[in-house]
């Protein structure tokens, strides 16, 4: 992704030349496979060279697959990889106050969850700011991830250490009960109709001929109302 994009959106910048620059990244279906040949690429180098490979990604990726598109890979700049390990970035401090039912949405499709934002970290000015995790919402995160089975990257160490969390966790309690979230029905609407558009956009031509089928319903009504009506005037 670009990040001078993603802080233009972010400072409420975006302007026309902004959505025609989004809108000839829309049309170019080869700057996908290009990308994801790049990166295959160094993947492949990494293995070679004896190490396993982990990649992170945006959950909204999951999305993208099941709808077989490409429209946030050519408009975001998402590549979707083949690696040993994928990590679902599921950040809920970015994400309150439907965090914890994102997470649990897209749990089940991560091969390990990226929970954060503890504190710390990358500092991106102009980006996305948000509280870190207080140590409720951490340990919440965490017995979420327990819950759905799945392994746990955490974001970051500087965050745990500078908020104490290292030594809570040498005592944490994996085994006490979380409460399932209570908005995972709302995130799995909204996925659904993402899926859907997302689906839709990378065939146009759907639209096009529901548009063809709906202006032909409209004449054929008209015509069968006109008939109706010279009869009863006959």
């Amino acid at each position: 992704m670009d990040i001078n994009e993603v802080r233009s959106i972010m400072e409420g910048k975006g302007d026309r030349a902004f959505a025609n620059r989004l809108l000839r990244k829309f049309m170019d279906k080869k700057r996908v496979a290009r990308a994801q040949r790049s990166y295959q690429a160094l993947v492949d180098l990494i293995r070679a060279e004896g190490y396993l490979v982990e990649s992170y990604q945006l959950p909204l990726i999951t999305d993208e697959r099941r709808a077989r598109s490409t429209v946030l890979q050519r408009t975001v700049g998402l590549v979707d990889l083949v690696s040993d390990r994928e990590v679902l970035m599921l950040y809920t401090s970015f994400l309150r106050p439907k965090g914890d039912a994102v997470l649990w949405s897209y749990a089940p499709a991560a091969d390990s969850v990226g929970v954060g934002v503890t504190g710390g970290g990358v500092d991106l000015p102009g980006t996305i700011n948000a509280e870190p995790l207080s140590w409720d919402e951490f340990a919440r995160d965490l017995r979420l991830c327990v819950m759905q089975d799945k392994p746990i990257h955490i974001f970051s160490l500087e965050g745990c250490v500078e908020q104490s969390f290292l030594a809570k966790l040498n005592t944490f309690n994996w085994e006490q009960p979380v409460q399932i979230p209570a908005r995972t029905n709302q995130v799995r609407l909204l996925r659904t109709g993402l899926t859907t558009l997302l689906w839709t956009l990378e065939r146009p031509w759907v639209i096009l001929i529901a548009l063809a089928a709906f202006i032909g319903l409209g004449f054929l009504f008209k015509q069968t109302e006109n008939g109706q009506q010279n009869k009863k005037q006959q």
